[in-house]
């Protein structure tokens, strides 16, 4: 009689612990954990996985960063001098975290631009965007020293932008091109307005 109540209480473990987890099928490995825990894997050289209840296919994830601008600059018109650095046509390869504007200066917090193009000790430029007339307006104000983390805002000031300053209170996005304008950081909002 003990040997049917064991039968049955394992029984019910295994039913409950199927529809417990939400019917979900695992594709992966399985594997216990030094509890007995179960744990899974998946191979990390598959590119999709099926599920085969549903006999629908996914991605299997990558790990790659993503890489979400906070302002759109894919139609933003660009000033001064450097305006044939195109953000918009550049790739973002790097994160910038935070972008800072205080005392004249804009504060940069970034992965390491590793690998992008150097010339006489740049490795590209910094770009300024902000709302004007209903468009994304801005461009590169000035060079971008290998490591710099601060840079100053007196060529905005001084016209470098063809004239075109931010209003004061205006919401201002910051972002690194790199030289050739093919990579560049992700476009990030300043924490303060411009002043």
């Amino acid at each position: 009689m003990m040997y049917f109540r064991i039968l049955a209480a394992l029984s019910l473990v295994a039913v409950l612990g199927f529809f417990g987890t939400g019917c979900e099928v695992n594709v992966g490995a399985k594997q216990t954990d030094t509890n007995g825990v179960p744990t899974t894997t998946t191979n990390p050289t598959s590119t999709t996985q099926t599920n085969p209840l549903t006999q629908t296919t996914t991605p299997a994830s990558t790990n790659q960063p993503v890489f979400a601008d906070e302002l759109d600059v894919s139609g933003a018109i660009t000033y001064g001098t450097h305006a044939d650095f195109k953000p918009q046509n550049a790739q973002p390869t790097q994160i910038l975290y935070k972008s800072d504007i205080s005392g004249g200066k804009v504060y940069l917090d970034f992965q390491p631009l590793t690998g992008w193009p150097l010339d006489n000790g740049t490795d590209g430029g910094v770009c300024i965007f902000w709302h004007e007339g209903g468009n994304v307006v801005g461009g590169m104000f000035d060079w971008h020293g290998v490591g710099q983390t601060i840079k100053l805002l007196e060529n905005i000031y001084g016209g470098y932008l063809a004239g075109h300053v931010p209003k004061h209170g205006d919401s201002v996005w910051f972002c690194i091109i790199g030289n050739g304008d093919k990579v560049r950081t992700t476009v990030t909002k300043s924490s303060a307005t411009w002043d």
